[in-house]
């Protein structure tokens, strides 16, 4: 990594990790999100995401947004079952539906 290009804002790098089991707190949420737009501005999607609430953690929310230059907008959401396998060394580094 380049000197100056720390992106941790002095946050451990443990705070990037999903959560391994479901939060105590039943009212909880993970997720996962990306937002994407392509250089020409012909295409956004501004939000991929995956989210779960700690209540229902194997029901995972899923939606993809598509925006337009015209102002169409697409919006896909959907109930999906998901998983969060933990690897070897008990770090939980995928959220998946």
């Amino acid at each position: 990594m380049r000197e100056g290009s720390d992106r941790t804002g002095g946050l451990e790098a443990a705070r990037d990790h999903y959560f391994a089991s479901p939060p105590a707190d039943p009212q909880m949420r993970e997720s996962a999100s990306v937002w994407v737009a392509d250089d020409a501005g012909a295409i956004a999607l501004p939000r991929l995401g995956i989210e779960a609430r700690a209540e229902h953690w194997d029901a995972r929310g899923v939606q993809v947004n598509v925006a337009f230059t015209d102002g169409r907008t697409v919006i896909v959401r959907d109930l999906r079952e998901g998983s969060s396998p933990v690897d070897g060394d008990g770090i939980c580094r995928t959220f998946a539906a």
